[in-house]
């Protein structure tokens, strides 16, 4: 093996050595039991031990998710769908489910951190949550799902703020029109400070 093959083995374990906890020790005998057996099946291809991704924490009784993320898209979609809006606004929310929304109405996603995409419907602005780029009453649908308890917190290229989500929330009110329509989700329901910098 090269020298660089044992550098990108090692760059794709790292995450196990640093989270090496008990419990996962038997799930990488496990894995490398499974590798093992794969290599005498019958037309198995070659596979290098520096394209090994071990998925230790996926066999499981049942399938894990975020009850907040699955439930507030599910209650957003559905919002949204039933008004029959020409047009929505989304700043910063998961794009797998502003890439969903996309298929009901046009889409305009604003985010600190764009990314390209040629889905039809869905436009991508690049734009800071406490800068919104748009005129003042100018929205008439806009989402933020789970984004401003981050806002403040540098995670994302943005500023420190202690004020971070009273700021962000004080923003996205500046641009709604009189009929807006504003669906604002935070994981804060309790007073709780948890520092999330990188």
């Amino acid at each position: 093996m090269k020298l660089i093959d044992y550098y990108k083995s090692v760059m794709k374990h790292i995450h196990l050595i640093i989270d090496l906890k008990t419990r996962n020790i038997p799930r990488l005998i496990k894995f490398y039991g499974s590798y093992k057996k794969y290599r005498h099946l019958t037309n198995s291809e070659e596979v290098n031990i520096s394209d090994f991704y071990p998925g230790i924490d996926d066999d499981t009784p049942t399938t894990p998710f975020d009850a907040h993320y699955f439930y507030q898209g599910v209650w957003t979609f559905s919002k949204i769908k039933r008004s029959e809006v020409k047009s929505h606004v989304d700043v910063g929310s998961e794009i797998r489910w502003v890439g969903l929304l996309s298929t009901i109405t046009n889409v305009t996603f604003v985010d600190i951190r764009p990314f390209k995409t040629d889905i039809k419907g869905l436009i991508i602005k690049k734009g800071n949550i406490l800068n919104i780029p748009f005129e003042d009453n100018s929205v008439d649908s806009l989402s933020c799902l789970h984004v401003g308890e981050h806002i403040g917190l540098g995670r994302c290229g943005d500023r420190l703020d202690p004020e971070g989500t009273k700021n962000t929330c004080r923003e996205l009110q500046t641009h709604f029109s009189s009929q807006w329509k504003f669906i604002l989700f935070s994981s804060r329901w309790k007073t709780e400070n948890i520092f999330q910098c990188t």
